[in-house]
């Protein structure tokens, strides 16, 4: 198949390679058949989509809604938005995981604030009547639970993009624009373990008390959440693989 195109900018190193990792695993393919680039490290350059199978949009430790944004977040920011763009006006496979929701959300013009985040927690997603009827979740039960944790979100999307998945916090957990362009707002990336991955290495990025942190641990390991958020990837692998 044609690799898929990772576009990861956790300036943690640790991190960016799990969630490179973690995604090959729960798509069910090889690190070889995703090409990673760490925008963190340097600019994104040209991208020929044609080379591609779909486009993954990783998450981290930036915010859409940020007010001081350094010149790296900036320029993160660019290069994620103009790949973004390609995506939309192609109508081609993309992926965004969490900070990518609220990239396409920024793209098509849709408003990404505070007011809906959420602690690292395991709601219940729910699919609307558009998500059961969308070919990517066909095999997706109308109610399952995620992790997720995000200062912000998307609180409102204009009439181009559909959702398709929402949780008592969230109005917009999962969304598509056109035919094949993707967001989730949860972490299909994620399960326990590498959650607790994650909450080390952001303890002190203020997604909650940084004293908290065993606690948190222990409630990731014990929560039953269950694989239908990370079936997603491997579903949209399916889908969307090309030679």
């Amino acid at each position: 198949m044609k690799p898929l195109l990772l576009l990861t900018h956790r300036p943690e190193a640790m991190e960016a390679e799990r969630e490179w990792v973690d995604i090959a695993r729960f798509a069910g393919i090889s690190t070889d058949d995703i090409d990673q680039r760490r925008l963190d490290l340097e600019p994104l350059g040209d991208v020929d989509l044609d080379d591609y199978s779909g486009v993954l949009i990783g998450g981290g430790p930036f915010n859409v809604s940020d007010m001081d944004k350094p010149d790296v977040q900036l320029r993160v920011e660019a290069d994620l938005l103009r790949a973004t763009t390609l995506c939309i006006e192609d109508d081609f496979p993309y992926f965004g995981l969490c900070y990518g929701m609220g990239v396409l959300a920024q793209a098509v013009g849709g408003v990404v604030d505070r007011e809906f985040g959420e602690p690292p927690s395991a709601p219940v997603i729910s699919l609307t009547d558009e998500g059961r009827d969308d070919p990517l979740l066909a095999r997706t039960p109308a109610r399952f639970r995620a992790f997720t944790g995000h200062k912000e979100a998307v609180s409102m999307l204009p009439e181009t993009a559909t959702v398709l998945a929402t949780s008592e916090l969230s109005p917009h957990q999962l969304i598509r624009v056109g035919r094949n362009v993707y967001a989730a707002q949860f972490h299909p990336e994620l399960d326990a373990e590498s959650l607790v991955a994650r909450l080390s290495a952001y303890r002190h990025k203020g997604y909650f008390p940084a004293e908290d942190f065993e606690n948190q641990a222990k409630w990731a390991m014990s929560v039953d959440v269950g694989t239908t958020s990370n079936e997603l990837i491997a579903h949209f692998v399916r889908r969307y693989a090309r030679d």
